[in-house]
């Protein structure tokens, strides 16, 4: 899931930077175990299954941003 979510910053952005720094809040959410926000299955109550199916959105999502930003970069001869 952290791939498809890196991969679909670093399309939609441009940039790794929006991900570095959600990574470091993602990762900090994690150790401080709310349960809300816990994508990663560690506190057992934690709604993981709500967050599988928003990282395949995000990959939908990037990967018609990536098929969008193809054409617009046609070489000429």
């Amino acid at each position: 899931m952290t791939l498809l979510i890196a991969v679909a910053l670093g399309v939609l952005t441009g940039s790794s930077k929006a991900f570095e720094v959600i990574y470091i809040i993602w990762i900090h959410i994690i150790v401080q175990k709310v349960r809300a926000l816990d994508v990663v299955g560690v506190v057992p109550e934690s709604p993981w299954y709500i967050y599988a199916p928003l990282a395949l959105v995000f990959c939908a999502l990037s990967a018609l941003a990536r098929q969008r930003h193809l054409p617009a970069r046609c070489i000429s001869w």
